[in-house]
């Protein structure tokens, strides 16, 4: 199954949709990063163990290109302290998570409104932790590579800050618990991207 056109949201999509409905739990990759064999094994275990975790990441190596070995990042396991991190930056790697399909049924999937830009992963975890708890296993199990001019990060070569101003903004009359206070209006995003 492939997808011929659009973007990464667009693809995730179309991928998410065409996955068999018998599916309880989806997992998420990104092409050029690579998975340890035990991460999907302890992520589930994770997942199955408490009824108010529906989505789990994961601590991961960072690698270059080459896949040379770059450092550790630690992800946050606990729900509060993702919560909190959530207002200014990510927990875990956005493409190390796997979470219950039923979550990704009813946040109807990540926003289309980021696709060709960055931030739909953060934008879907800001949106899933106003409705459950997550957390990620402590063990690097995920490798992000870094520095790839083809992936999307490196394609569209614009700060990740410009996009993640985006996330706290739609739609207003959420109530969000990631962004309880109003925030002022976020300039238009050619002025975000041109700073």
């Amino acid at each position: 199954l492939s997808q011929r056109t659009g973007f990464l949201v667009e693809a995730l999509n179309f991928g998410f949709t065409h996955i068999s409905r018998h599916a309880e739990v989806i997992a998420r990759q990104d092409a050029d990063d690579v998975s340890l064999p035990t991460r999907i094994k302890s992520q589930l275990q994770l997942l199955t163990s408490n009824d108010q975790i529906a989505l789990v990441g994961a601590s991961h190596l960072n690698i270059d290109i080459n896949g040379s070995f770059q450092r550790v990042v630690a992800a946050l396991v606990d729900p509060r302290a993702i919560r909190a991190r959530l207002r200014t930056g990510m927990p875990f790697a956005g493409p190390s998570i796997v979470a219950h399909r039923r979550l990704f049924d009813a946040l109807g999937g990540y926003d289309t409104a980021f696709d060709g830009r960055l931030g739909e992963d953060y934008d879907l975890l800001v949106r899933a932790a106003e409705l459950v708890d997550m957390s990620a296993v402590e063990d690097p199990l995920y490798v992000y590579r870094t520095g790839n001019p083809a992936s999307m990060f490196g394609a569209v070569g614009y700060e990740y800050r410009g996009s993640k101003a985006l996330v706290p903004q739609p739609p207003p009359l959420r109530q969000s618990v990631i962004f309880p206070n109003p925030r002022p209006p976020v300039p238009p995003l050619r002025s975000l991207l041109h700073k």
